[in-house]
C-alpha cells in the first residue's frame, strides 16, 4: 500500500472507532535497521489473524503465542532510539530471515540487503491486508471470492507471459532479451473461463 494512502485511511479508521495498526512502505536506500514498535504489534496481530493458514504455513510465520507476553503485550524486546520505541527483536527475526532467503551467497549492496529485509518484514505484517480484512469483517467474503480471484490472475499471467514484447531499439536490454515462444496456448482451465483482464 502506498503511504499516501495509508495517511489517508488512519484518519478515516479513527473516525470509525477502528485500532488499525498499519504499517508505513519504508524505502530501502533510506532504510537504518530498524522498526518502531507499531511493526512488531502489527506482525503479532497478522500472526493471530492467519494461525493455521496456507500463508502462514507457506511463509513460516511465527506463531501467535510467540509474540504474546502479558496482556496486550509482546514479547518483542523495545528500547528508544531517536526518541522512538523501536521492536529490536522484530528487526533481528527480519534480518536472519532474509539470510536464510539469500541463498546466492553474495553479500550484495546495502540498498539490496536492505530490501530483503524490508520484504521480510512486509511478509510478516501482510502489509496491511490481514489487518484490514480482519479489522473491517472481510474474511468470509474473502474467503468466497478467493478462488476466483486467484483464477482471473493466472488467467491474466498466462495471457501476458504469451504476448511478444517488440524491441525499442537496436542495443537495447529489451531487445536482447529472448521473447516468448509464440503460438503457445494457455491449457488452463481459468484461461476458458475467463478472458484477459482489459488494461487498467
Amino acid at each position: 500500500m502506498p503511504n499516501l494512502l495509508i495517511s489517508e485511511m488512519s484518519p478515516l479508521a479513527a473516525q470509525a472507532g477502528l485500532s488499525l495498526l498499519l504499517v508505513e512502505e519504508v524505502a530501502a536506500d533510506i532504510f537504518t535497521g530498524t522498526f518502531t514498535g507499531k511493526w512488531a504489534n502489527a506482525a503479532a496481530a497478522t500472526s493471530a489473524v492467519l494461525d493455521g493458514t496456507l500463508y502462514a504455513r507457506y511463509y513460516d510465520l511465527p506463531a501467535s503465542q510467540a509474540w504474546t507476553g502479558p496482556p496486550g503485550r509482546t514479547t518483542t524486546k523495545v528500547t528508544t532510539r531517536w526518541g522512538k520505541t523501536t521492536a529490536e527483536d522484530f528487526a533481528a527475526l527480519c534480518v536472519s530471515r532474509a539470510r536464510q532467503a539469500h541463498i546466492s551467497g553474495g553479500s550484495g549492496s546495502r540498498v539490496v540487503v536492505n530490501g530483503t529485509v524490508l520484504e521480510q518484514s512486509q511478509i510478516l505484517t501482510t502489509h496491511n491486508l490481514a489487518i484490514l480484512v480482519d479489522a473491517l469483517g472481510l474474511r468470509g467474503r474473502v474467503a468466497d471470492l478467493a478462488p476466483e480471484l486467484a483464477d482471473r490472475a493466472f488467467a491474466w499471467l498466462v495471457h501476458k507471459l504469451q504476448q511478444r514484447q517488440p524491441p525499442i531499439g537496436p542495443g537495447s536490454r529489451r531487445s536482447r532479451t529472448r521473447p516468448m515462444p509464440g503460438g503457445r496456448r494457455c491449457t488452463s482451465s481459468a484461461c476458458a473461463r475467463h478472458p484477459p483482464m482489459p488494461r487498467p
